[in-house]
């Protein structure tokens, strides 16, 4: 009877993350579409199947002048030429030696995680979809001191709390990101005899959730890339969800894929200034609207 009520426990845990997500696709389905849009803009796809057709017909040359992909350009070069190095500044005199040290550590870090890469990433996401994210772990080498590494994220893999209305998403109770991979990677890589993070049954959660190539996901938006893609041989794809979520005051982490946990619940292994579990991910919009959707720069040019 204690297994029973074991297995119901861990049954609703895994069903309150994957209704999470799917609260998450519902609310933000306007937004998503708008985003989309956006970058179909952006890289010159303007133009709806309608609009093609009759330009055929007329026997005239379907014809844009991106201003759209000018406009982004521009504002990718502004932000490559203005963007600083971080430094440290002392509250006190007495504490400049220490701030100096502290930039140091800073600085090699950034160059180290390769940030510059990261925030041009990050910056061209906030300006076409108003959004961006990345996870900041720390990354064990084999024979080198272990790394600081910023994980950029995809605005399309992002998935976060609806109802969070601050630009930085810190009220979030929730937050996370997709990632498809080939089935049989996702074995080795969630083989509980080869990860010790990897849950005991995370092969048989595996061996329920895998689909063919191009078969869509639980959210359009996070389908796998590219979409409706056939393949010859039946290439099997799995979508996997990184998650982290607050639960009884503390953030927790999970990784999990629709036929269950590949990595069970535990509290975070990353801590915050007060040594308590905190969130490794980071998401900002650069605007919202009065419901809390983010939306970027190119959003008042699609118009025009």
């Amino acid at each position: 009877m204690e297994d029973s009520v074991i297995e119901k426990t861990e049954e609703a845990g895994f069903e309150r993350l994957r209704l999470q997500f799917e609260e998450y696709a519902d609310a933000s389905t306007g937004a998503r579409a708008l985003a989309e849009r956006c970058r179909d803009y952006r890289d010159g796809d303007q133009l709806t199947a309608e609009e093609y057709e009759t330009l055929k017909k007329r026997g005239q040359p379907p014809v844009i002048d991106n201003k759209i992909a000018d406009k982004v350009d521009t504002l990718s070069g502004i932000e490559e030429t203005t963007r600083t190095d971080p430094k440290a500044y002392p509250r006190t005199p007495a504490h400049e030696e220490a701030a100096e040290v502290a930039t140091d550590a800073l600085r090699y870090i950034a160059d180290d995680s390769l940030f510059q890469d990261a925030s041009a990433a990050a910056h061209e996401h906030l300006v076409v979809e108003g959004l961006c994210g990345g996870e900041v772990i720390v990354e064990k080498r084999k024979g080198k001191p272990p790394a600081v590494k910023m994980n950029v994220i995809r605005w399309d893999r992002i998935f976060y709390d609806p109802h969070s209305i601050k630009l930085d998403y810190s009220d979030s109770e929730y937050k996370g990101f997709t990632t498809w991979m080939d089935h049989d990677q996702a074995k080795a890589d969630w083989n509980p005899k080869k990860n010790p993070l990897a849950s005991a049954a995370a092969l048989d959660a595996l061996g329920r959730c895998f689909v063919d190539a191009g078969t869509a996901g639980i959210a359009e938006t996070h389908d796998d890339k590219p979409r409706y893609i056939m393949t010859a041989r039946g290439r099997k794809r799995v979508q996997v969800f990184t998650h982290y979520f607050r639960q009884d005051g503390q953030w927790k982490y999970a990784v999990w894929c629709s036929g269950g946990y590949l990595e069970d619940p535990r509290p975070s292994p990353y801590k915050n200034e007060d040594g308590e579990p905190d969130c490794a991910i980071e998401f900002q919009a650069v605007y919202k609207d009065r419901d809390g959707n983010p939306y970027g720069v190119v959003q008042r040019y699609l118009d025009l």
